[in-house]
């Protein structure tokens, strides 16, 4: 395949894969890569396509959306031919923005025929499935975002010590904050799965609000906005996936994956296989092949090594008499 993956999903029955492949060192504004199509049961590229500034990527019925995070837009791809069908430039309103501070996409989520776009600037950009404009724009805490999902009729942002925000989509306003034990030592989900109706916390355990080794699981139930059970994970970096009723779970650069049972954080099955630095399961009909070929029902790859975003001089400007946190 070639070049550095930085992120893989899965979607439409197949694997998902951005690279970079060249200029990839240092902030990566002139950076080139591709957006990668992978048949899961043959292990197969089916199409590519080159991409300028690799971002962070999202699929679904509707289209694959990749973010240009220096040119603070989102591009739409066609899911047959991988050409690119629109682009949308984003712009922080005058009222919430830094001086000079431009939009800046971190992260991307589906949902509510929508595409939901986040920016290190505390807000969330909603915009029409076509990229043709910015639907609503939600304020959220100045704290260190971490990642985001979209399930049960919601959006789900977590943001550091913060909490995780649930975002109505009917209202494009935050409806709840959920704190995963105690402000002593609380988890901070960096991972959001959705499965059998509930949400999948993955994240690490803070003491004094200091980062720690140690992983959990939260299961939270969404019609209650309540936390429902607390388990233990492998310690160190993990990549996670959920798929085919189970959390699949594997140490970075480690040589097994375990099948976990997402209700009770319960070891179901361990598979040998050399994991990267990320796991993504495919749908059915691609797990069941993968199972036949090597004995496992999820395909890792060395995969979402996100490059960092600097900012240069915007790091730390004052927002609103806030500042920003760095993650």
């Amino acid at each position: 395949m070639g070049g550095i993956p930085l992120q893989i999903v899965s979607g439409r029955g197949s694997l998902w894969v951005v690279t970079c492949d060249r200029r990839c060192s240092g902030e990566g504004r002139r950076s080139t890569g591709r957006v990668i199509r992978i048949d899961p049961r043959r292990g197969r590229v089916t199409a590519a396509a080159a991409l300028q500034r690799p971002g962070a990527i999202a699929v679904a019925e509707f289209g694959v959306f990749v973010t240009d995070f220096w040119r603070d837009s989102v591009r739409r791809f066609d899911p047959g031919t991988l050409r690119e069908t629109a682009s949308l430039k984003l712009v922080l309103p005058r009222q919430i923005r830094p001086r000079r501070a431009t939009f800046l996409p971190t992260d991307l989520a589906l949902g509510a025929n929508a595409v939901w776009v986040s920016t290190e600037w505390c807000a969330l950009a909603r915009v029409d499935q076509r990229l043709s404009r910015v639907v609503a724009l939600v304020r959220l805490p100045c704290d260190a975002y971490q990642t985001m999902g979209a399930g049960a009729g919601a959006i789900w942002i977590s943001e550091s010590l913060a909490g995780l925000y649930r975002v109505d989509v009917a209202t494009n306003r935050v409806v709840a904050r959920i704190h995963v034990g105690p402000l002593s030592g609380r988890l901070v989900p960096t991972r959001l799965l959705f499965a059998r109706g509930a949400i999948l916390a993955v994240g690490i355990w803070t003491q004094g609000g200091v980062s720690t080794r140690r992983n959990g699981l939260a299961r939270i139930d969404p019609t209650r906005n309540r936390v429902i059970a607390v388990t233990q994970l492998p310690s160190g970096p993990l990549a996670v996936a959920y798929g085919k009723g189970s959390l699949w779970v594997a140490r970075i650069g480690g040589s097994s994956v375990d099948r976990v049972d997402p209700s009770t954080g319960r070891l179901l099955r361990r598979f040998d296989s050399r994991i990267g630095v990320a796991l993504a399961v495919a749908e059915q009909r691609a797990l069941d092949g993968l199972a036949r070929r090597d004995d496992s029902a999820a395909r890792s790859a060395v995969g979402r090594e996100r490059r960092s975003r600097r900012y240069a001089s915007q790091d730390h400007r004052e927002m609103d008499g806030s500042t920003r946190c760095r993650k």
